[in-house]
């Protein structure tokens, strides 16, 4: 569809059900409002993409640092493009039951725990996931392309910085992990440790 107008708010009717809007324009681009109904098949991706946002997110954050579980939280929290669900975790024994007993969408993973390591989670929920495909994101202060390497070996899809993180990184990160969790996306930071 082509779009000819830049006017905020102005309304194009496609046939008897179907209404476009101008809801906004930034340079080049023209944001829009699409209203069809549910007989309609929306084709493009991205419009089915934003009906499935509707849908809350079930993070689960496994770190055993207070501190860090909150900033997390607060990125998250960051005007987020759909709404999250977070649960809390400050051991791998117990982040494993919840995966368990609630599967969430994505885990933010610290690879520094009490009592297992992340590579030794993401070996265990493998192992327990019968099939099941729980995306992880490591997330550490220690970060070294070898690590990188092993966490996208033992099935992490992300892989982020601690000092490294902002909201849209980190959003962005589970938002990718979610969409498609057999993809590995290894983001290493801009400075080398």
């Amino acid at each position: 569809m082509l779009v000819l107008s830049r006017k905020l708010q102005e309304i194009v009717r496609i046939g008897d059900s179907v209404v476009v809007q101008v809801l906004g324009t930034d340079g080049n681009s023209v944001r829009l409002g699409i209203t069809a109904p549910p007989n309609v098949k929306v084709l493009r991706k991205e419009l089915l993409d934003r009906q499935k946002k509707t849908a809350a997110r079930r993070i689960l954050i496994v770190d055993d640092c207070p501190e860090d579980r909150e900033a997390f939280r607060r990125l998250m929290a960051d005007r987020p493009v759909v709404r999250y669900v977070i649960k809390e975790s400050d051991s791998g024994e117990e982040g494993l039951a919840v995966c368990r007993a609630e599967p969430p969408d994505c885990v933010l993973l610290d690879y520094r725990l009490p009592d297992l390591d992340g590579i030794e989670f993401l070996d265990r929920l493998r192992r327990q996931q019968d099939r099941l495909l729980i995306p992880v994101i490591m997330v550490t202060g220690q970060v070294t392309g070898a690590l990188a390497d092993e966490a996208r070996r033992s099935g992490a899809q992300g892989f982020l910085a601690k000092t490294d993180l902002s909201r849209d990184l980190l959003q962005q990160a589970v938002q990718a992990a979610i969409r498609d969790p057999h993809a590995p996306r290894i983001a290493l930071p801009s400075r080398r440790n």
